[in-house]
């Protein structure tokens, strides 16, 4: 009984052929290390959004904003190089909505806009990629005492 895989092996041996366990297949991932962040909507929580009830500049600073993040924005560091300051914030008070459909080991964060607008959002760092959770015209209250 002759073993294929050694007659193959016999084969390009002789014929000088690059064996076929070690045939590299060109990758079709590129570096992504000069690529802004990605914005998405996918843990976007309609219900909560108040982006209509922006008023004044509150949307021009919004899109600012966003559009900063699209295009000016490569790594972690570079938020604050733009003026783009992020705070963490806990699940506490009326804040503990917006961790209703995120995993338990998000980090949400906020931008502030102007006044009581805010960007809530977490942002992978790996993967380039900045989720918003929503857009609130209102500051939201953290520690609300219910009697």
């Amino acid at each position: 009984m002759i073993n294929l895989d050694e007659n193959i092996a016999n084969q390009n041996t002789q014929n000088q052929l690059i064996p076929l366990g070690v045939a590299e297949i060109p990758s079709e991932t590129k570096d992504n290390e000069g690529e802004p962040y990605l914005i998405s909507f996918a843990n976007y929580n309609t219900k909560l959004c108040q982006i209509e009830d922006l008023i004044k500049n509150q949307p021009k600073a919004a899109l600012k904003t966003l559009i900063m993040i699209g295009t000016s924005i490569f790594s972690i560091d570079d938020f604050k190089k733009n003026n783009i300051d992020r705070f963490p914030i806990d699940k506490s008070g009326d804040y503990s909505q917006l961790f209703s459909r995120l995993g338990e080991d998000i980090e949400l964060m906020e931008i502030k806009l102007q006044g009581e607008s805010r960007i809530f959002y977490f942002d992978i760092e790996s993967k380039k990629t900045f989720y918003i959770v929503a857009i609130l015209a209102n500051h939201l209250e953290t520690k609300k005492n219910k009697r």
